[in-house]
C-alpha cells in the first residue's frame, strides 16, 4: 500500500475514533467547544479563537480541531450552512493547530493544513465542493 494511502487511512480511523469518543465525553470542569451560530466572530473574547467554517461541499460534515496529535469533535456543518465554533486556549496550548471536516457517513476529508493562530483570531476555513480544494486563512 503506498505511504500516501496508508498515512489517510490512519487519519480517517483516528477521526473516526475520535469522533465516537469525544461525541459525548467531556471531562469535569473541561470547557467543550461553543457552538456560536449565533454570534458574530468579530464579537470572539480575547483569550479564545473563532472558527467559521462555510460548508459548500454537498453533505453534512463533522468538524474537528486537531493539535498535538489529538483531534477534539468541534460539531457538525449542513450543506450550505455556516456555524461558528469558539476555542479556548487549551485547544491549542503550542499555538498550531488544523481544521478537518469529513462527510457525515462518507468517504473523504478537508484539511485547512497547518495553522498558527493566537488568541483573539479567526480562522475562516470553508469547506470546498471539491474536498481536497478546500481552505482556511486566519485573521
Amino acid at each position: 500500500m503506498p505511504h500516501s494511502v496508508r498515512s489517510q487511512l490512519v487519519v480517517a480511523a483516528a477521526l473516526l475514533l475520535a469522533a465516537t469518543a469525544c461525541q459525548n465525553f467531556r471531562a469535569p470542569g473541561s470547557s467543550a467547544p461553543r457552538p456560536a451560530a449565533a454570534t458574530p466572530a468579530a464579537a470572539v473574547p480575547a483569550d479564545a479563537v473563532a472558527v467559521q467554517v462555510r460548508n459548500e461541499y454537498g453533505a453534512e460534515m463533522e468538524v474537528f480541531v486537531v493539535a498535538e496529535g489529538l483531534a477534539t469533535r468541534l460539531g457538525s456543518v449542513a450543506s450550505g450552512g455556516n456555524i461558528v465554533f469558539t476555542l479556548d486556549r487549551s485547544f491549542f496550548p503550542t499555538s498550531e493547530m488544523r481544521i478537518v471536516a469529513a462527510p457525515l457517513g462518507g468517504n473523504g476529508r478537508a484539511s485547512s493544513g497547518p495553522l498558527t493562530v493566537a488568541t483573539g483570531q479567526v480562522v475562516q476555513f470553508t469547506i470546498a465542493p471539491l474536498l481536497r480544494a478546500s481552505s482556511a486563512t486566519v485573521r
